[in-house]
Order: C-alpha cells, then sequence, then structure tokens
C-alpha cells in the first residue's frame, strides 16, 4: 500500500518543465484585470500547450486552475462591495492631485429661474480666473486672481470698465480670495468612505454614482462618472444661513489641461478704460466676530429706524438702505464702517456649523431690549447671546429661543 502511494506521488505528469513553471509564476505575478477570466485560461493554455504538458492536466495545474478561479471569483465578490466607495476615493484623488482645475459654478439664486454661472480656472500655481454670466444682458464679470488671493483686475464687459486693484490697500487680509474656494479646500481633504451612497442614475446621458459627504461645515454630494471615474457634478447647500441663495452646484470639471497664461494676465485689455478706486471706500479695520455683528446691528438699526434687518447674510437689503444716504455714489465713512462690520461677518459664521448659530431679529425692532436677536455656540461648547438693546451676555442652552 505505502509503495504504490509513493509511486503515485512520483508520476511523471507531476514534474514540469521548468520553463512552464516559470511562465505560470509570471501569470500569477501579474495584477489580475477584473473579470478577464478568458485571458488568464488562454495563457495557461498557451503555457501548457509551449511546454508540450500532457492534455490531460497532472494535479499540479488543476490546483492551480481551481486557485486562479477561486481568486477570480474573490476579486469579483469584493469588487461588488468595493467599488462604489472606491469610486468616491478616485474622484477625490483625482481632485487632491490635479495640478490645474477649470470648471463651471451654478448659483441657483432664491426666485431666478436660471442660474449664475461663473466659469473659474486655477493655475498650477494658485492664480485664478473667474467669469461670471447669468445676472442680465452683456453681464459677464472677468476676475483675476493672483496667488497670493488677491483680486488684481476686474473687467466689466457691460461698461467695458476694469478695475486694477492696489492690494497693498487690504494688508489685513492674509488670503481675501481663498473664501470662495473653501468647498474645493474641503474637499481635498475627504477621506475614502463618504458617509451615504446614493446608487447609480442618469445624468446628462451619463452614468453616474452618488455619494455623500460632510466635510468642514459642508454637506456635499458628488455624482462621479462611471466610465471615466471623475466627479461630474459636485453639489453642496450655502455654508451660512440667510445667504439669499439656495445651492451651487459644479460641473464641466477638467483636470490638468493645459491652461494658457493670457487667462490669468493682470493687463487691461484693448477697448476696456480704467476706473479707479476712491481712497474713501477703503473698508476699514474691523475685530469681527461677536463685536462686529453687534456694530453692525446698530448701525442698521440706526439707518432703518429702529429695525433690525431680515437677516446678516444677505446683503441685497443693507446695500440699498445705506446707498440711500451716498453722494454721487460714494458711502460717507459711518456706512462703510458699517458694511465692514457686515463683511466681517461672513467669516464667523463660515467658521461654524448651521445649527451653531441663529439670527431672530427678522421683524423686531430696538424696543425689544430684552429679545435675543442673534445667538452662537462658542468651541468650548458655552452659548452667547445679542439682545435687542445690542448687549452680549452668556445664555444657558435650555434658555435659546426657538426660531
Amino acid at each position: 500500500m505505502t509503495r504504490r502511494s509513493n509511486q503515485a506521488e512520483s508520476h511523471p505528469h507531476d514534474e514540469l518543465p521548468e520553463p512552464f513553471s516559470r511562465g505560470m509564476a509570471e501569470i500569477l505575478a501579474e495584477p489580475v484585470p477584473l473579470l478577464d477570466l478568458a485571458r488568464i485560461q488562454s495563457r495557461i493554455q498557451a503555457q501548457t500547450e509551449r511546454n508540450s504538458v500532457p492534455h490531460l492536466w497532472p494535479r499540479r495545474i488543476r490546483q492551480l486552475a481551481c486557485a486562479v478561479a477561486v481568486a477570480a471569483v474573490v476579486v469579483v465578490v469584493a469588487s461588488r462591495w468595493t467599488h462604489p466607495t472606491s469610486a468616491w476615493a478616485q474622484a477625490i484623488q483625482q481632485v487632491r492631485e490635479a495640478s490645474t482645475l477649470t470648471y463651471t459654478q451654478l448659483l441657483m439664486i432664491k426666485g431666478q429661474e436660471q442660474p449664475v454661472k461663473t466659469r473659474t480656472f486655477i493655475a498650477a500655481d494658485g492664480r485664478k480666473r473667474t467669469e461670471q454670466s447669468g445676472i442680465g444682458k452683456s453681464d459677464r464679470i472677468t476676475t483675476i486672481f493672483g496667488a497670493d488671493g488677491y483680486i488684481r483686475l476686474t473687467l466689466l464687459e457691460a461698461t467695458k470698465s476694469a478695475i486694477v486693484e492696489d492690494t497693498s490697500k487690504f494688508p489685513q487680509f492674509k488670503n481675501p480670495g481663498g473664501g470662495f474656494l473653501a468647498w474645493l479646500e474641503a474637499l481635498k481633504k475627504a477621506g475614502g468612505k463618504p458617509e451615504k451612497e446614493l446608487g447609480r442614475k442618469s445624468l446628462d446621458g451619463r452614468a453616474v454614482t452618488g455619494f455623500v459627504a460632510t466635510l468642514a461645515n459642508f454637506t456635499f454630494t458628488m455624482w462621479v462618472d462611471d466610465e471615466t471615474g471623475k466627479p461630474a457634478r459636485i453639489e453642496y447647500e450655502p455654508q451660512i444661513k440667510g445667504v439669499g441663495y439656495e445651492a451651487t452646484a459644479m460641473t464641466d470639471f477638467r483636470f490638468d489641461e493645459p491652461l494658457d497664461e493670457s487667462l490669468f494676465s493682470a493687463d487691461v485689455p484693448e477697448g476696456y478704460k480704467v476706473v479707479g478706486q476712491p481712497r474713501e471706500a477703503v473698508a476699514p479695520s474691523v475685530p469681527g466676530g461677536e463685536e462686529s455683528v453687534v456694530e453692525a446691528l446698530r448701525g442698521y438699526t440706526k439707518q432703518a429706524d429702529g429695525k433690525f434687518p431680515a437677516s446678516i447674510a444677505d446683503w441685497g437689503p443693507w446695500a440699498v438702505l445705506f446707498s440711500k444716504g451716498s453722494k454721487d455714489g460714494k458711502l460717507d465713512p459711518e456706512a462703510v464702517k458699517v458694511l465692514s462690520h457686515l463683511g466681517a461677518i461672513t467669516p464667523f459664521l463660515s467658521g461654524m456649523k448651521k445649527s451653531d448659530y441663529e439670527y431672530l431679529g427678522d421683524g423686531k425692532t430696538t424696543a425689544q431690549k430684552d429679545d435675543v436677536v442673534f445667538w452662537y455656540k462658542r468651541p468650548d461648547g458655552t452659548y452667547r447671546a445679542i439682545y435687542g438693546d445690542f448687549s452680549a451676555k452668556d445664555i444657558a442652552a435650555d434658555k435659546l429661543p426657538k426660531p
């Protein structure tokens, strides 16, 4: 019995030619293309025929074939579970590693049927160009930003006017132009997995897969092209409540495409007239934070006969109110200061979650001295409230008024 067993184990067909073994090792060392079983089988068959291995495969080849088949099944099954998340990771990686980026931003304005469109070009060194349209006829506004984030040039197509900026006027701002790309910086820090998968659908004739993730106070919905693995559309709601628009979407992404240097030139084009920036309009330095909220509200109510504004994020009504007292299109210094405080509120609010603050002044007047018109949550978890008499005090969470 033992002798027969030993003879069976030394079957001559089990001694595979060395070239065959080496060829099989090379096949197994290669990455296995997903679902490419036919190519694997054909290569194994070719090795068998090339090295005169008998048609009746010995045990080692049968074992090898079984191992390849099992590995392929594992790959297929795993891919069914990991492919959607991998598509998210692949899209994020493209966003993160792009040297140049071009996309179209769609800003959905409340009460406006068509969105405001902005085509954005970002150079490898951080310079930016935006071309905004969708406000009116011949309305395109082109803005050129330097790599430091400061505006270099603004072109108003309707009037063929050019505003050349003197960046030395704004030394208090570290990166004033970086705010409109905050969504991009947040997305670059995304991890390998989204919070939610939305499944597949058709978008502009393309099959896409959707994902949802919250990053740095932004809640993103990203649709990834199933064929290319590139983002097809990225959507997010306003980071700040009450800003006057409903949502933002980015489409038509182009990664790593060469961008002509002329796109970022700060030279005034032929046919445009340079319009000066009066020194009186330069925004004064303001403290920001809670103090700017108080001073902005104080200035507004003084101008509006004691009425609080409907919003501290929608600047339209503020501009209308303060432009009434302007002379020759120039605001008086007090109005400029109030609007500077208003501008400082935006970064204050954008640094918080939407659930961590509430403006309640709409419809109220300064006669309601004890009413809370604004509250917010500090980083340490405590709360502060601003009242109708412009006083600011700590407040317990259970004492916060409901909107």
